[in-house]
């Protein structure tokens, strides 16, 4: 697991960053919180498909087992989050990782800070689709709560490789999508970029001839070097109309290597 003590932030498409020395006395990245919103993007008609307050899923058939005795990164971050969907394995994990690290639990809180005041930035900038890939587990203030809430047309589609998400009982309702907007969920790896972007869900939600944030917060530092990220990144990058912005949020060993080291290795 390659995780470590302190996250970095960054909006893409001209959108803030954090400084390092904000980051080192552990304040929020700096977001724009103007009220003065910018000319939103029209959106197709409510009559195409993938339009109209609906939520729906989508899933891999044949997974295996839920696997309760080894670590799960989802479960590990829920844990982080207070949350409740982990098991004795994820909380002794975690255990490791805030000895190792005491700041993983206060960055992990940051994370989800940074996700929703860069989803209210982003709405106010007039953007109204979101892909939010690696989201985890639901939990409140979900991606398109924060959208809705400024923007009750806006769309958003969930990604995530973690199979139980689909079917957590509680997930429906943390999904559930205002009336003039659209969410929708599909199991997918960030690692495959070609099949998120195909994925009929995501094309029913999602009109890529308008603009689009992708969001990739806190899931990068699990992607291997070999595995090269930044191409990913291109990838989806590069699916995008202008005007569109990404999103990133990935953990840093800069500030203390050596507990970053510690961290990753649990």
């Amino acid at each position: 697991m390659r995780a470590a003590a302190e996250p970095a932030f960054a909006v893409g498409g001209g959108g803030p960053v954090a400084s390092r020395d904000d980051r080192r006395r552990g304040k929020e990245p700096h977001v724009s919180t103007t009220r003065e919103p910018y000319r939103a993007w029209q959106l197709p008609p409510q009559d195409k498909p993938g339009a109209g307050g609906e939520t729906s899923a989508s899933g891999k058939s044949g997974e295996p087992g839920l696997d309760v005795t080894r670590p799960h990164p989802a479960r590990i971050y829920n844990y982080l989050l207070d949350g409740t969907e982990h098991f004795a394995a994820d909380r002794e994990a975690a255990e490791q990782i805030i000895a190792a690290s005491p700041g993983a639990r206060p960055s992990a809180r940051g994370n989800r800070v940074f996700l929703r005041r860069a989803v209210r930035y982003l709405v106010r900038r007039g953007v109204r689709q979101f892909l939010d890939i690696g989201t985890g587990i639901p939990t409140v203030g979900n991606s398109h709560e924060v959208a809705q809430e400024l923007a009750p047309d806006a769309r958003v589609v969930y990604a995530d490789n973690y199979p139980i998400v689909l079917a957590l009982d509680y997930a429906p309702s943390l999904m559930r999508s205002s009336v003039a907007g659209r969410t929708a969920y599909i199991q997918a790896d960030v690692r495959d970029p070609k099949s998120i972007l195909s994925d009929p869900q995501v094309r029913a939600v999602i009109d890529f001839d308008l603009p689009v944030a992708v969001l990739l917060v806190a899931v990068l530092h699990f992607v291997r070097d070999e595995e090269d990220p930044a191409a990913l990144v291109a990838e989806l990058r590069d699916a995008l109309a202008p005007g569109s912005h990404v999103v990133v949020s990935h953990v840093s060993g800069d500030f203390d290597p050596e507990r970053a080291r510690t961290a990753a290795q649990v």
